[in-house]
């Protein structure tokens, strides 16, 4: 870049920061210089310095929701207050939800996933079946279950058809069966 376009260049960027002064003046007195006690708008977003997204908060008709995003666009964090419940989402480099924490329909759950997007683990607490977890096939099938229920605890391991292969205790709670 030769002098005469370096400053050519300097001369843009002068003039666009004193623009930029002006309009930041100008607020300032239609405030009076107050700090606004409230903001107020349908959306906003957090951009970096080469304008790429980096934060949105925002509604739909699901809910309201907060977006944070890594340099280069991926969702890394998910945070949703929704009217069935609320849910924290947090996501590998890829963008890839590999974990969820949340309340839906008053039934608290932890949620792991595989680089595929497949439920592995579950662990949940209901009011029917009490705490439980699950794991889960490549395929998503539930191969072992453990809950604790009024009765006791048990455990059931299942082939991939589906076929209990082993349970503790022997008979066990009708709800366990496949």
């Amino acid at each position: 870049m030769t002098i005469e376009e370096r400053i050519e260049q300097m001369e843009k960027e002068i003039v666009r920061l004193n623009g930029r002064v002006l309009e930041l003046e100008g607020a300032l007195e239609r405030d009076d210089g107050k700090v606004k006690d409230v903001l107020r708008a349908s959306r906003f977003e957090l951009v970096d310095d080469t304008g790429n997204v980096r934060a949105t908060l925002d509604f739909d008709e699901y809910g309201t929701r907060l977006i944070l995003q890594d340099s280069k666009g991926n969702l890394r964090v998910g945070l949703h207050a929704l009217a069935s419940g609320s849910g924290l989402a947090l996501a590998d480099g890829a963008g890839k939800v590999r974990i969820k924490l949340g309340v839906f329909n008053n039934r608290p759950e932890i949620v792991l996933f595989d680089g595929e997007g497949k439920d592995r683990i579950l662990l949940a607490a209901t009011e029917n079946f009490g705490p439980h977890m699950s794991l889960f096939d490549k395929n998503g099938k539930d191969r072992v279950v453990m809950v604790v229920v009024d009765h006791g605890p048990a455990i059931v391991m299942s082939d991939e058809d589906g076929k209990t292969v082993w349970a503790v205790p022997d008979s066990q709670p009708r709800w366990l069966s496949h």
